[in-house]
């Protein structure tokens, strides 16, 4: 089996074990076992579709043949092999590097085999003859040679003697649990979940919950009964009151909004209207049934499936894909808003300004909204993603679905529709002037056309040649091109819905030009709510009768027609109502509720013991909502009725949350999504572990900054360049398609950018922050806008995504990668001042084809950057030195005599020129034995360069090496954990740049990252030294658990005692000292817990609980619910 750079699964070193060891019983003396793999690992080869390249092939037909040169007679006419003449391999041929195949074989597999005249890569490869001999020429001359095309040598001629190291001295050692040393925990909410994540908790919060609702809702009840407390009824339960009232002043009592108004909001908050204005004028007795809206069901489904698709987009909820279509009914609502409105004004028309009506119906929305946001803001602290200022004065206002850059970045963001509504009943008036004039033509013609409005996105980029999906370039929270800005407009901008919002007006006005007795009409009625729901539960349970371009259409909303006969079906006509309906209306005391689940949901959530929830949690959020719309709501609507020039409480509550707000961002301590790793840890004397506090300007999502590089200019100048990073995870059943069938997307997102900035950092700052503990003032880190690509007419954004399809279960995993990633910065050869950085990153779709199976990430270079100039146009160059179908990262980058190297690979160590537009010249290889024994001895392992490279001479504190010499990192990955330890390695000065001495294990802290199951990890990302000759600090950054940046400090004396082979056991250097500034030790391994007698008591006596209340608090609802209509009909 030859050995391939990408084989570092566990499966080929199982295979690699199985072979060897059966052939090794088969060998004999005169049947030799050849063991290509151990051969093939020291070559800086890639396979060709599994085949060994034309190089490695010959080297590997050398051993088998015993030499190249023929047989000669020797002492004793015995034949021998007569060594070659000369001591430098050459291999000749256009094609015997893997490298020259990918270049010379670009036509496979673009073109039918038929006219490039081969089925496979490696048959291109073989088409031409690659040649090995053994040549004497110098060096020098080879190197020339080489220059002119005329040979392809692996050796130049070095500028000063090799410094050779007997290389079996120093074996190297690796102990992958010693790098696991933290297993923290994330936030208060990871935290909490990790405690309370049982079953028995979940139940026992539940019964608690819904114990709170019941005894809420029985004290309101009781009230009603005896009549003890006429502040504490609703307004259409106290007919007296009503009439006290009618003789306040008009513009007092205008503005005094009953709770028996709500129905004007888009997730509904309470009971119908168009008797919605009881407070004014009496309800007459004789009353008729079909002049009640039965919406209290549809509005509970509604916004139950509206917070099951949120959680479905989670993956918090079972994958049933109906409920990702929950966003559909967001629309609804605001058709059902212009509906109620519309039916109340023509009924009892009011006399109002504008004005006074928009704050009259802000009473039902504000309340429960604005203790919301205070919840949520704290929340959001504990979570590290708290929003900015002026997001928080935007949301006081209602005012954050105007701008796009802030709307998906804020608190209870599901509340964007609120800032509709505003805009909504701003206009009322007027227009609904102008449909009430409407006749019977007019207002079909309009619905008509607002239904076919939401088509344009489906034809109009058929018309124009666009993708009809050319909204999926968005990933949610970018707002960085006007691409961006124009998807988050359609979805959550107030114009985008209007045409909704008037369309729900003229179905009311539709209802009342109705003949009513005719029995088309009423069989149509009768059909038109279960067909409707019909039709929409075909659409959301089979792909095939989904609308194109859902995402977008389907929100704005070409479900139009399906939604519109459930609204007119269970409204029915003036004075008749469908069986549907009256069933319906049974329930309508649901409505007074569905406001505060919408508003609640993610509050609930973000509280609940854990990420994935059932039944149980719908029960605790409905509970919750029940608490919050009569100890909040309710009481701050009969609190303001009782004031005064209420008009000007209104106005004082977004000024007085435009001030709560912002101070509680201030006040309320922000806990980032760090480790438990103290921010200053002594590892050994002068060896230091420290948090490196780097925060980018104006973040405020929740990303942390990782994996820094580091370099020092002069002795007193830090430059930073790091990567931006946030994960989040989207589950989508809307617009997946694979190969032309429909799918299920699970979208795993990393918001990845790079940013950078300098500080100044003098010998004392040093002394602070290594003696106390006390680090320097960092820079806000600046993100990198000018990164481009094609001469800077795009921005570093639209990357190729990986995909993977599961037929088994129709799922197809999307991994999209907004940017580049761990950026490595060097000093720019070309222009003094500035400096060159690699990062590696997938393809720009403006570059590559972006076949969604063979995505992989790619290594490129921006030249000439400036670090304090961010804006700076700087394109990146795709560096064309490896396999374009193989994964190229960790490559390591330096400078040597004014030109741009790259360390490309560790074992075997292939150096390379890389020029400025990022092309590469041949690579010079060479093997180091201990790390090629590693490598035989656990096949699995992967080694891969890390930061940068640096030069050192200070042969006074390095006596284990007092030569020149290149110092740079290596970690290796164990791939059945993603578990890394790391070194630190030494290479010789000049070409071939061979390995000269690995130190011990470094100390790294490492930290567990976000992803359950993980194992706690450290990345090695930068590497710089400081100060003068002997007295050098070493700084080597690194990520720890992609959660926070961190850096090892200690001396170069310190560093170079690694290296020493007496080195101590890297255990020793791992555990901190018992009086290192509070650091801790190792924490206990986790024992999982198990079920004993007690926890099956407990769980049992919740579901007790959990069932008496349930039934009697439902039953506790449909009575009062009955009351109170009673008390209406009799009043």
């Amino acid at each position: 089996i030859g050995h391939c750079p990408s084989m570092h699964g566990a499966i080929f070193s199982r295979v690699y074990d199985v072979v060897k060891n059966e052939m090794l019983k088969q060998a004999t003396p005169l049947m030799r076992f050849v063991d290509i793999w151990t051969l093939t690992i020291q070559m800086p080869e890639f396979c060709l579709g599994g085949h060994q390249s034309p190089f490695s092939t010959i080297w590997t037909w050398q051993v088998f043949l015993s030499g190249i040169c023929p047989r000669t007679k020797g002492v004793g006419e015995m034949p021998v092999a007569s060594p070659a003449s000369g001591k430098i391999a050459r291999f000749v041929g256009p094609r015997c590097r893997s490298q020259d195949v990918a270049k010379y074989c670009q036509a496979w597999p673009k073109l039918p085999w038929t006219k490039v005249g081969f089925h496979y890569q490696w048959e291109c490869a073989l088409s031409t003859l690659c040649h090995l001999e053994a040549t004497g020429v110098k060096p020098a001359k080879l190197a020339k040679a080489a220059n002119h095309g005329k040979s392809k040598a692996v050796l130049v001629k070095p500028t000063s003697p090799p410094i050779n190291i007997e290389p079996g001295e120093s074996p190297v050692h690796i102990s992958f649990p010693l790098a696991s040393v933290t297993r923290p925990p994330s936030t208060w909410g990871s935290a909490w979940r990790e405690r309370a994540g049982t079953l028995s908790a979940k139940l026992l919060i539940v019964t608690v919950v819904a114990a709170i609702a019941a005894a809420v809702k029985m004290i309101e009840w009781r009230c009603n009964e005896k009549k003890c407390c006429e502040d504490c009824l609703p307004e259409d339960e106290q007919p007296l009151a009503n009439q006290k009232r009618e003789s306040q002043d008009a513009s007092t009592r205008t503005l005094a909004l009953s709770s028996s108004q709500p129905q004007t909001q888009a997730i509904g908050v309470t009971p119908t209207v168009p008797d919605a204005e009881a407070d004014i004028i009496p309800v007459a007795k004789n009353k008729l049934p079909s002049d009640r809206f039965a919406f209290g069901l549809a509005r509970c489904i509604a916004s139950s499936h509206v917070v099951a698709g949120h959680l479905y987009a989670k993956s918090a909820i079972v994958g049933f894909p109906a409920f990702g279509w929950g966003f559909t009914w967001v629309p609804w609502f605001f058709m059902l808003s212009g509906f109620i409105l519309f039916s109340a004004e023509m009924k009892r028309p009011t006399h109002e300004s504008s004005f006074e009506y928009v704050l009259r119906r802000s009473v039902n929305i504000y309340p429960l909204y604005a203790f919301g946001l205070i919840l949520a803001l704290i929340i959001a602290k504990t979570q590290g993603e708290a929003p900015g200022m002026a997001t928080l004065l935007l949301q006081a206002w209602l005012l954050q679905a105007w701008v796009p850059q802030v709307t998906e970045h804020t608190l209870n963001m599901q509340c964007w529709f609120l800032c509709c509504l505003l805009l909504y009943w701003v206009f009322f008036k007027v227009v609904a002037k102008i449909v009430a004039d409407a006749d019977l033509v007019s207002v079909i013609g309009t619905i008509v056309g607002i239904c076919i409005l939401p088509w344009l996105l489906v034809f109009v980029p058929l018309f124009k040649g666009i993708d009809m999906y050319w909204y999926h370039e968005h990933a949610f929270g970018d707002t960085s091109d006007p691409l961006d800005l124009l998807v988050v407009f359609l979805k959550f901008n107030p114009l985008a819905y209007a045409h909704i919002f008037i369309l729900g007006m003229c179905l009311a006005r539709l209802r009342t030009l109705m003949v009513q007795s005719d029995a088309c009409v009423q069989i149509l009625m009768e059909i038109m709510a279960p067909l409707g729901y019909v039709g929409l539960f075909l659409i959301f349970c089979f792909p095939a009768a989904q609308p194109p371009a859902a995402k977008l259409s389907a929100r704005l909303s070409v479900l139009l027609p399906f939604q519109s006969m459930v609204l007119l079906g269970l409204a029915g006509l003036p004075g008749f109502q469908p069986k549907v309906a009256k069933w319906a209306s049974h329930f309508n005391f649901l409505e007074s509720y569905s406001y505060a689940v919408y508003v609640n949901q993610f509050i609930c959530w973000h509280v609940w013991p854990e990420h994935r929830v059932g039944i149980s949690f719908f029960v605790f959020l409905a509970s919750c909502a029940v608490i919050a719309v009569h100890l909040v709501q309710k009481p701050a609507e009969a609190l303001i009725k009782k004031t005064k020039n209420n008009k000007w409480v209104l106005l004082s509550l977004p000024l007085s949350m435009s001030l709560v707000l912002p101070a509680l961002g201030y006040f309320v301590p922000t806990q980032e999504p760090m480790s438990n790793i103290p921010d200053y840890v002594k590892l050994e004397s002068e060896m230091y572990d420290l948090r490196l506090p780097l925060k980018v300007d104006g973040s405020t999502d929740g990303s942390v900054v990782i994996n820094p590089s580091v370099l020092m200019r002069g002795s007193d100048e830090l430059m930073i360049v790091a990567r931006q990073h946030r994960r989040s995870h989207q589950r989508e059943p809307v617009d997946c398609m694979w190969e032309g069938k429909y799918a299920s997307c699970v979208d795993e997102v990393w918001h990845s950018r790079i940013v950078m900035s300098a500080m100044a950092i003098t010998y004392t700052d040093w002394n602070k922050w290594l003696g106390k503990g006390s680090p320097p003032l960092f820079p806000l880190l600046q993100p990198w806008r000018g990164l481009s690509t094609k001469n800077g007419t795009q921005s570093w954004r639209h990357l190729c995504n990986r995909d993977k399809y599961l037929p088994k279960n129709r799922t197809l995993l999307r991994l999209i990668v907004n940017g580049p990633e761990d950026p490595k910065v060097i000093r720019s050869p070309d222009k003094p001042g500035t400096w060159d950085i690699a990062f590696s990153s997938y393809a720009p779709r403006s570059q590559a084809s972006c076949d969604p199976e063979k995505s992989v990430q790619q290594m490129y270079m921006a030249t000439g950057v400036e670090v304090l100039n961010p804006d700076a146009t700087a394109d990146g160059k795709h560096m064309n030195c490896g396999e374009v179908d193989q994964t190229e990262k960790n490559w390591i980058p330096f400078e040597y005599q004014h030109s741009r190297y790259f360390v490309y690979s560790i074992m075997p160590h292939v150096v390379m020129r890389v020029l400025k537009n990022g092309t590469c010249q041949d690579k010079l290889m060479s093997t180091y034995m201990p790390l090629s024994k590693l490598q035989e001895d656990y096949p699995g392992l992967a080694i891969s360069g890390s930061a940068q490279a640096v030069f050192v001479n200070d042969t006074g504190a390095t006596p284990n090496m007092p030569h020149p010499h290149y110092l740079a990192l290596f970690h290796i990955k164990n791939a059945k954990n993603s578990s890394y330890v790391h070194f630190a390695y030494r290479f010789n000065p000049d070409p071939p740049f061979h390995i000269l001495h690995v130190s011990a294990q470094l100390p790294l802290r490492a930290a567990q990252p976000d992803e359950q199951g993980s194992a706690p990890f450290a990345f090695a990302s930068g590497l710089t030294i400081g100060g003068e000759v002997g007295d050098q600090r070493v700084m080597i950054s690194y990520g720890a658990g992609d959660r926070e940046s961190r850096a090892l400090v200690l001396p170069l004396a310190k560093l170079d005692s690694y290296f020493d082979p007496k080195h101590p056991e890297p255990r020793a250097a791992l555990q901190p000292e018992q009086d290192a500034g509070g650091a801790a030790p190792a924490p206990a391994p986790e024992v999982k817990q198990n079920r004993t007698a007690w926890s099956r008591i407990m769980r049992g006596a919740a579901l007790l609980g959990l069932g008496a209340l349930v039934g009697p608090l439902l039953l506790l609802l449909v009575t009062s619910h009955r009351n109170s209509r009673r008390r209406e009909l009799a009043n």
